[in-house]
């Protein structure tokens, strides 16, 4: 997966081959097709993989001690980084991204589901701690998502001023953070 991720990053999902895997790692194509059924599967494990990580990243961010506010903005604005990280930086797994957004992969189904849940939760400890005043927070969750999809939609990111998109977050979460309490 490692040798797969870095030709993917280097030379992008569609030029990349399982023989050009299977060269670098010093094997046979018909080795990796022990572990792969298809060259489609190694893709969407990578991209699995990097959501994995997404997560591990967003976890760390929930368990701060800060208000739940402010671990959604931080939850959001992680999300717009590695955006940005992507678009800027790493071109290849941006069209990944895309791809699997727009096909609708079954990791970007969990992850979204994953996104959800932990928003979710950090809405309902604000209304536990008193931070947010009591309301359905499955719903919720759902405007909160619908209000922020310009920043968490990858196909919508590219249409974003970068130098703004902080202060935009932060403003519109201030809006709806009035609207909790």
């Amino acid at each position: 997966m490692d040798q797969a991720n870095a030709l993917f990053r280097q030379f992008g999902y569609s030029k990349t081959n399982v023989a050009d895997i299977a060269r670098e790692l010093g094997m046979s194509p018909a080795n990796i097709y022990k572990f792969f059924p298809s060259k489609n599967a190694i893709i969407q494990a990578g991209a699995d993989r990097n959501l994995c990580q997404v997560k591990e990243d967003l976890i760390r961010i929930v368990r701060t001690k800060r208000g739940a506010a402010n671990r959604l903005l931080g939850v959001i604005l992680a999300i717009y980084r590695i955006h940005q990280d992507h678009f800027r930086h790493e071109r290849q797994i941006y069209k990944l991204v895309i791809t699997a957004t727009e096909e609708n992969w079954a990791c970007v189904r969990i992850f979204k589901e994953f996104l959800t849940k932990t928003l979710t939760e950090i809405i309902g400890e604000g209304i536990r701690t008193g931070e947010f005043r009591r309301m359905d927070v499955t719903i919720t969750t759902e405007v909160l998502l619908d209000c922020f999809t310009w920043i968490t939609n990858p196909i919508l990111f590219k249409e974003l001023n970068p130098d703004e998109v902080e202060n935009r977050a932060r403003a519109q979460l201030q809006f709806l953070k009035k609207a909790l309490q």
